[in-house]
């Protein structure tokens, strides 16, 4: 009875240092990171003497799944979207994506869903607006 008790305790306090460290993913230490980050990219998008662009895009969203036990198989393609794009930017804060082909392939049975209005380009640096 003593060990499965002390089997108990040992569990919680993995359960506890588990939840614990998955509450810290946004540690000052990262915060930090992300600030740098942000002022960093915020530095590089600031050249004065860009007036505008175009640009085409072409990429994919996969989804991915593994199964069975420890994972024994690589990864399997669930689902897979193409999407191709034209990309304008004037400035001094004016884009524009246009959707020149978009493509949905289906190769297991799902149902996940998104916006897929949210395929696209981030440009001006997530700005706050």
């Amino acid at each position: 009875m003593r060990l499965r008790s002390f089997v108990r305790v040992l569990a919680l306090i993995a359960v506890a240092n588990k939840l614990s460290a998955q509450q810290a993913w946004n540690d000052q230490r990262t915060l930090a990171l992300v600030q740098r980050a942000t002022e960093r990219r915020a530095n590089q998008l600031a050249d004065t003497a860009l007036v505008d662009y175009k640009a085409t895009a072409h990429g994919y969203v996969t989804f991915l799944a593994q199964f069975g036990e420890g994972f024994p198989e690589p990864p399997k393609i669930v689902k897979a979207d193409e999407l191709g794009l034209e990309v304008y930017w004037r400035a001094p804060d004016l884009s524009k994506q246009r959707i020149m082909g978009r493509r949905d392939t289906l190769l297991l049975p799902t149902d996940i869903n998104y916006h897929r209005d949210h395929l696209g380009i981030v440009q001006n640096n997530f700005r706050n607006i």
